[in-house]
């Protein structure tokens, strides 16, 4: 028998013809991106926002000589901010980063990896939450069972194989499942395998292991016609301290089809902007939306392409491609949906002037010891932790709006 490929295998060397590991991962942070343009600074015990919420009411038409009105007065309200923490924590064993220590030994250096890994995957997940309303759920429970590894939900978009996850009773937090790890998915039928038994009702969510309603408020809870809990009875609470139904006022515009898909035209999205305008004289300046929202506003015609040659500077160092409605740029996320809602598109429209992101501290490492990785006591390995202290709030609530209920099956 002559030589073949068989009997030379163990001759044979691997060829690698990439030099780089090739992402395979969309790490685009879109929102996050238009939110950290205006990113301030936060400090102190907490942040108070004073707004103006009535009119003097102490007016009125009187005849000659008539007793003059009531006398009235502005109504003013302060509005609190309170920033929230988010890590991402790693650890590398010292043999792994004496093994890739070297474009000779690896394609990367692990170390390197791990940690720039860790920085995206945080953004990543200040993404979703910067569509959220603060609640921290991942997705609903959507069919009750009884001491089963097998969980049906109403989305797995945010779960991950490998994640640790906490299952409770979303009005109280009541636990039914606590640090069990996600072991399988089943996009097609929307069932999960956990490491444990639980028993869940349809009233339950999935959140990151404890991590219930301690996220950062979103687009979801502010672009809200009411308290941010009344949106998935959550118990996350009111919107920067302010009871909407004290204050009447602090609310978005909010346009259902009272649960039924349907698809929206030039009208619908002209009527949300007007509304927003006849309420607070204000105009959102972007429309946030998920790729396959944006897919039906193009076929229908309701947005329009623009060229490179239309945008601005800072569009282009964006490098994202947009379409707009008349002037206002929409902006296409992965992340822009109710994981708990769903099939359902939502339309966001956001006033970017009346919104803003605080920071304590930027997405980085804790290092304020000096060093960015720890020994792990009695291991050979080290760990390092990503901290991002940040909070989304907005000055004026009813410069936003949200439209639900598209059809983007």
């Amino acid at each position: 028998m002559g030589a073949t490929l068989t009997t030379y295998a163990s001759a044979l060397k691997e060829h690698y013809p990439e030099p780089l590991i090739q992402e395979q991962l969309n790490h685009r942070a879109v929102a996050l991106w238009h939110l950290e343009r205006k990113a301030k600074p936060f400090g102190g015990r907490q942040g108070e926002i004073p707004i103006h919420t009535g009119r003097n009411v102490g007016v009125g038409a009187r005849a000659e000589n008539g007793t003059l009105p009531t006398a009235g007065n502005q109504g003013f309200a302060e509005s609190t901010i309170s920033t929230k923490y988010n890590y991402a924590r790693g650890e590398i064993t010292g043999p792994s980063i004496a093994r890739s220590r070297g474009d000779t030994y690896a394609f990367a250096r692990i170390i390197d990896t791990e940690m720039r890994g860790a920085i995206a995957d945080l953004r990543q997940d200040c993404e979703r939450q910067a569509f959220g309303d603060g609640s921290g759920v991942l997705t609903n429970v959507s069919v009750a069972s009884t001491n089963l590894t097998t969980v049906t939900v109403s989305s797995v978009k945010y779960l991950a194989v490998g994640m640790l996850i906490d299952i409770e009773l979303r009005s109280d937090g009541t636990n039914r499942a606590a640090g069990v790890s996600v072991d399988a998915i089943d996009a097609t039928n929307k069932t999960i395998s956990i490491s444990a038994a639980a028993t869940v009702i349809t009233t339950d969510s999935l959140y990151r292991k404890d991590s219930r309603n301690l996220e950062m408020m979103g687009f979801g809870g502010i672009a809200y016609n009411s308290d941010p809990e009344d949106l998935n009875t959550t118990g996350v609470g009111v919107l920067q301290g302010l009871d909407q139904a004290t204050h009447s006022t602090w609310k978005a515009s909010y346009f259902t089809n009272s649960g039924t898909d349907r698809s929206i035209g030039f009208e619908e999205i002209q009527e949300a902007f007007d509304d927003v305008e006849i309420l607070g004289s204000s105009y959102p300046n972007r429309l946030f939306s998920s790729h396959v929202v944006r897919r039906r506003l193009v076929r229908d015609e309701i947005v329009d392409k623009r060229y490179a040659q239309d945008m601005s500077p800072l569009e282009l160092e964006a490098g994202f491609d947009w379409y707009r409605f008349g002037n206002i740029p929409l902006v296409p996320s992965k992340d822009c949906e109710r994981a708990y809602n769903g099939d359902k598109g939502i339309l966001y429209g956001i006033s970017l002037d009346e919104m803003a992101l605080y920071e304590d501290k930027p997405v980085g490492f804790l290092d304020y010891d000096g060093a960015i990785l720890s020994r792990v006591s009695n291991k050979d390995a080290w760990e390092f932790t990503v901290a991002y202290y940040g909070e989304i709030a907005t000055h004026k609530r009813n410069a936003h709006f949200a439209i639900i209920d598209i059809d983007d099956a």
